[in-house]
């Protein structure tokens, strides 16, 4: 192991810069004074990405960044699909069952029935319900997301769910930390002023890339993501906002559509099947648009870290063994 002359963290040989702070190491470690290249990594740059040997801490070029996070979604579509599709299930389903029962009680209270109102005090406690469910078993399913981009970004076979989930496991506590820990932070920002909820939201984006990618637990990753994103924020945020408003564009009038065709017994309100079938159309895209965000997260990461560009891919070692 090679000890970061910053730090003291021990890398391993051949890795460009240190897992924990990110310093440059000794060239003494590097392939050609001794260190053996791992096996299994080409001594390449990784294949389709023209050019690009990653600056560590340089600028972000967005349709560059864009095109790589395309290109690993393509290449990983099938077992994103299939985890996405299991970490939303839980929110899905509790929040088509309690968004029904709350919309039937505004039917029944609009119409004067006030004896069928009871799921206007169920309902949303169903859907809680759901979205805490959801968030523990997203920590896994996430996990799972980000170790097959990164199979696939230093040109690894992508694995199966199977072998995705199971690789993911060792992290569940790291990963289940930092997702909690960027949603309070997130959500504390947007109740103060909106704006630091923003700022949050982009300083913190790579915390649960880092769980993986470096093997951190909760803290340590919020705090290398607040350190690797410094002096490219506005870079990412405006790479978010282009992607959002993406994702506005083509959902925001399925939404409409469904709203005029199933409408309820007030105008603008939905109908309870209505509700249904926009929950199943936000559960499809979801499902999508979720499996194609982490994947913009690695790209992201990558580019600011270097991950995965030293010439034996020994960088990588801590993350497949």
């Amino acid at each position: 192991m090679q000890p970061c002359p910053a730090c003291g963290t021990p890398n391993v040989p051949g890795s460009v810069q240190c897992a924990r702070c990110g310093a440059a190491l000794s060239a003494a470690a590097q392939p050609g004074y001794g260190a053996q290249p791992q096996q299994g990594y080409s001594a390449q740059p990784h294949p389709g990405y023209p050019g690009q040997q990653p600056t560590p801490g340089g600028s972000l070029d967005i349709s560059s960044v864009l095109s790589q996070s395309f290109d690993l979604w393509k290449k990983t579509l099938g077992t994103c699909i299939v985890l996405q599709a299991v970490g939303s299930a839980p929110a899905a389903i509790f929040g088509g069952i309690g968004g029904y029962m709350q919309m039937s009680a505004t039917e029944a209270l609009l119409q004067g029935r006030t004896a069928d109102v009871s799921g206007a005090f169920v309902g949303p406690s169903i859907t809680f319900f759901g979205a805490i469910i959801s968030l523990f078993v997203v920590a896994l399913t996430h996990g799972a997301i980000i170790q097959t981009g990164l199979s696939a970004l230093v040109g690894r076979p992508v694995p199966s769910v199977g072998d995705a989930i199971g690789a993911a496991k060792t992290h569940y506590l790291s990963m289940l930390g930092a997702t909690f820990l960027s949603m309070i932070a997130a959500i504390v920002g947007m109740i103060l002023c909106f704006v630091p909820g923003i700022i949050a939201i982009v300083a913190l984006c790579l915390a649960t890339t880092v769980v993986i990618a470096e093997s951190r637990g909760a803290t340590d990753a919020l705090q290398r993501s607040l350190q690797v994103t410094e002096g490219s924020r506005m870079e990412i945020f405006l790479i978010f906002l282009v992607v959002g408003l993406a994702a506005i564009a083509f959902f925001a009038p399925l939404m409409c559509v469904t709203t005029m065709v199933f409408s309820g017994p007030a105008p603008g309100v939905v109908s309870p099947i209505g509700l249904v079938i926009q929950q199943v159309f936000s559960y499809g895209f979801g499902v999508v648009f979720g499996s194609f965000g982490p994947m913009l997260v690695i790209s992201i990461y990558q580019r600011r870290t270097g991950f995965g560009a030293s010439t034996d891919g020994a960088a990588v070692a801590n993350v497949f063994g």
